[in-house]
């Protein structure tokens, strides 16, 4: 969630109207890809959750407390999608169900919400855990290996190491690049920016932060901070490059 007057009002000035008080996840962002309105994941990233979207709206929005025996008729109710916590977090989102927090915070775990309900465990797995300092170590070991975020994740499934997904808890990507003695670019000038943007138009004007952080990584293009921390907002950042062409 991120707070941002200017920006919460324009979109909610954008949905208003449109967004109804039951509407699901699902069926705004099929309304939303229709008619160009701002999906789902931009407004929950902006208000926090699909909740206080619609709260924000001037909705009651959904009941944020539930007894154990609700919980359990729910769960088996949806029996189908209890399955992971990733994958029953997906699907209460777009169904405006409780969350995981909600089931773990009054069974004391995933696995006890799942015994009580008489479903399968989840298996867990032991993922290796590493300190700052060992993934400083293996970035200084491995650095020759250290081109690109995907350049680095195959190798690092291949010779069993962390993903840069394990190593960004510790490290951004620059810090890592200079761990490993590669030249580094902190900094984007406007027109550098702006080559980018005219380059891969198309896919950045119709990206949300995700989306274009994930395009970015696969090619090897700044990330959504670059553009966060010198325009403010992902909004901002798109009027500049995309409307300051236009204009007179």
């Amino acid at each position: 969630m991120i707070d941002n007057a200017w920006e919460k009002s324009a979109l909610l000035g954008s949905i208003k109207g449109q967004l109804t008080e039951r509407m699901t996840v699902k069926e705004w962002d099929d309304l939303a890809d229709k008619y160009g309105y701002p999906s789902s994941a931009r407004l929950i990233y902006v208000f926090g959750s699909w909740n206080k979207v619609k709260i924000a709206l001037g909705y009651k929005g959904n009941r944020d407390s539930f007894s154990k025996s609700e919980l359990i008729h729910i769960a088996k109710e949806h029996a189908h999608a209890f399955t992971s916590k990733r994958q029953w977090n997906a699907y209460a989102q777009a169904n405006d169900l409780p969350t995981d927090v909600t089931y773990i915070h009054l069974f004391g775990s995933w696995n006890k919400a799942k015994e009580a309900i008489s479903l399968p465990l989840t298996k867990t797995t032991n993922i290796p855990t590493y300190t700052k300092d060992d993934i400083k170590k293996i970035i200084q070991k491995h650095k020759k290996h250290i081109t690109s975020r995907a350049g680095w994740d195959q190798y690092a499934k291949k010779m069993n190491l962390p993903t840069y997904k394990t190593i960004r808890k510790h490290y951004d990507w620059e810090k890592v690049l200079a761990l490993a003695d590669k030249p580094v670019r902190y900094r984007y000038t406007e027109e550098q920016l702006r080559e980018i943007v005219e380059k891969e138009k198309e896919v950045f004007s119709q990206s949300s932060l995700q989306k274009w952080n994930q395009f970015a990584k696969e090619h090897g293009y700044p990330t959504s901070s670059v553009f966060l921390r010198r325009y403010g907002t992902w909004i901002k950042a798109k009027d500049h490059f995309l409307k300051q062409k236009h204009s007179p």
